[in-house]
């Protein structure tokens, strides 16, 4: 979006701006320790508030501490990170079924090009480049593997056989997302990617 990850707050960056390297190394908690000091600036010689927040997104408990010469100031820094997380969870989240994500994994024919916004796009090419250069470490078509053993909905009791193993690593492989540019659509080779 125009003016930055999150419309007009104020954000120094939105997400197509990240160079891989950033997104790479980022985890949850540098991602948003980043947001932070772009907020703040590089850091306060001798801050004088502090805030610490705790909230459930991301299907965990994320806590972020911030210091700031004033408490509005970081307060108001901490409010933009936590709504700048909650908005990328309402994109990107797999479990939210609203999200543009859930919308992806839950059409009825993956081989149909689906249109998906720019963001969408963006980090779905993204992350087939860094499967790439994972080798395939990274993979987001993994989700019928994480489901078969037991990371999803349904929980397992035993772990599956082989043969379950073979047959869904067939539909899993990110050289199976199709991507055209042209028309920020997205398919996949098998719908049950």
């Amino acid at each position: 979006p125009a003016g930055g990850m999150g419309g007009d707050e104020g954000w120094p960056l939105s997400i197509t701006q990240l160079k891989p390297r950033t997104l790479v190394r980022g985890t949850i908690e540098g991602f948003i320790a980043g947001i932070i000091l772009m907020t703040f600036g590089w850091g306060c010689a001798n801050p004088s508030a502090s805030v610490k927040d705790t909230r459930s997104l991301l299907g965990t408990i994320v806590t972020i501490t911030a210091y700031g010469d004033s408490y509005e100031q970081t307060r108001g820094a901490v409010d933009r990170v936590f709504s700048e997380i909650s908005r990328l969870e309402a994109i990107f989240s797999k479990y939210k079924a609203e999200s543009e994500i859930s919308s992806i994994n839950n059409s009825k024919d993956k081989t149909k090009p689906i249109k998906v916004s720019d963001e969408t796009f963006y980090l779905i090419k993204k992350s087939i480049e860094f499967s790439k250069i994972s080798g395939g470490a990274f993979d987001i078509t993994v989700a019928p593997l994480l489901e078969l053993w037991g990371f999803g909905k349904a929980p397992i009791l035993e772990a599956p056989d082989e043969k379950k193993i073979k047959e869904v690593l067939k539909y899993t492989g990110f050289d199976k997302i199709r991507l055209d540019e042209s028309k920020k659509v997205i398919s996949f080779s098998d719908t049950r990617v």
